[in-house]
């Protein structure tokens, strides 16, 4: 590993305050040790979830999660690429787990200013996620992830505060916004549905 490799990589010279946990998971036929840890940290959440993903395309398990945390009175914001989204299939496999969210009181951020890339999530302000997986099914399976678990005020503090900068950039989606201009869009967005694990 390039840590391992001291030739490649210098380690720190002094250890800091915060405490860390690194997790990572590698491609299997069931949800990863990574997975396994953004679902728990939903579960846990009492006042808020900020999410920040490039990809946006959670599977029915993790939807029901998501909107549950809502309704037990956590503000669940999710923020996802808009009109700048490299991956437009995604986003519209998507729309299905979105209205389902966006009912049940989810904040659906829309971000339409650049390319959103990042992968964060807030935990009460408290705790942080930070890594390569995105809130879809190839990172919980199919794709070689790896989590950050950080517990530092000063880093969680930052991150809280970037993300609300970025939440002026963005548009709450409402189901009106979904709505299918054209019966062809509608048949679209279905079928795409078969394919939003693969995103």
């Amino acid at each position: 590993s390039i840590v391992a490799d001291t030739q490649r990589a210098s380690l720190p010279s002094s250890k800091g305050d915060a405490r860390v946990i690194v997790l990572s998971s590698i491609a299997s036929t069931r949800w990863s040790d990574v997975a396994t840890l953004m679902s728990a940290v939903f579960q846990l959440a009492h006042r808020s979830l900020k999410i920040s993903t490039a990809y946006f395309a959670p599977d029915e398990s993790m939807a029901r999660t998501l909107a549950a945390a809502a309704v037990r009175g956590v503000k669940v914001e999710i923020m996802f690429p808009g009109r700048h989204a490299d991956k437009k299939i995604s986003q519209r496999s998507s729309i299905g787990p979105i209205k389902h969210l966006i009912a049940h009181d989810v904040h659906m951020l829309r971000y339409d200013h650049t390319m959103l890339h990042q992968k964060i999530c807030l935990v009460d302000d408290t705790i942080a996620l930070i890594g390569s997986a995105n809130v879809n099914h190839r990172s919980w399976i199919k794709d070689d992830e790896i989590s950050v678990v950080v517990d530092d005020d000063d880093v969680v503090e930052t991150l809280d505060r970037n993300f609300s900068r970025d939440t002026e950039r963005c548009k709450r989606l409402t189901m009106a916004d979904l709505k299918a201009s054209s019966v062809y869009e509608a048949l679209r967005n279905r079928a795409l549905q078969v394919v939003r694990f693969e995103t």
